[in-house]
């Protein structure tokens, strides 16, 4: 099988402490990658937020753990990275925006040989 016939699933965990509107910002931008969504994960761990950032995650369709306190971002990733579906993990910012082909690309990459 070359690497061109091999897909990859991804979930993304995109760690969140009261950032709803950086969120909601995210989770649009992860809607319109040109990779094919049957294949991608949203994972929003919503580390103890009081703004409403957990609903708007659902919203948006992502699937959402919360933690009741502020745990800190790596707690954030490893309970995101222990609760994800697909081996292959993909670590997001709240405030970062991804270029429309960034996961496509990502793909490409993940059956380099070594």
């Amino acid at each position: 099988m070359t690497s061109s016939e091999k897909s990859v699933s991804y979930s993304v965990v995109i760690p969140v402490y009261n950032g709803r509107e950086s969120l909601r910002r995210l989770l649009k931008n992860l809607g319109e990658q040109s990779f094919d969504r049957e294949r991608l994960e949203l994972l929003v761990v919503d580390d103890g937020s009081d703004d409403g950032s957990a609903e708007v995650a659902r919203e948006l369709g992502a699937r959402v753990i919360r933690h009741e306190n502020n745990l800190g971002r790596v707690a954030a990733r490893e309970a995101g990275a222990r609760a994800a579906e697909h081996e292959n993990l993909v670590f997001v910012d709240v405030r970062v925006v991804l270029e429309p082909e960034a996961l496509a690309n990502a793909e490409k990459l993940a059956y380099l040989p070594l």
